[in-house]
């Protein structure tokens, strides 16, 4: 729970950040799957923490990070997919 304020920063704020400051064109789909997956993050790392308080283990907390990674992986792969379209011409937006 002390370190659960890290995930949004580093993985909101900070992109967002350096994103704003390269004036980047991000691809729609890219900030629709990359909210959701910090959201996911998240809320999976303040379960861990009370289930760590509370002094149990719950399996299924695991499910929060692997969905929470593959929405950013997915997020990540569109955002370079469409960077690499732009390049070409064509719209980067989906």
């Amino acid at each position: 729970m002390v370190g659960l304020f890290l995930v949004p920063l580093l993985a909101g704020a900070v992109p967002a950040l350096l994103l704003l400051s390269r004036r980047a064109k991000i691809p729609a789909r890219c900030r629709s799957l990359w909210g959701p997956g910090v959201a996911t993050l998240t809320v999976g790392s303040c379960l861990r923490g009370v289930f760590d308080i509370y002094g149990t283990t719950a399996p299924l907390v695991g499910v929060y990070w692997l969905a929470g990674g593959a929405l950013l992986l997915a997020a990540a792969l569109s955002g370079l997919r469409g960077v690499r379209n732009a390049g070409d011409g064509r719209a980067g937006d989906f």
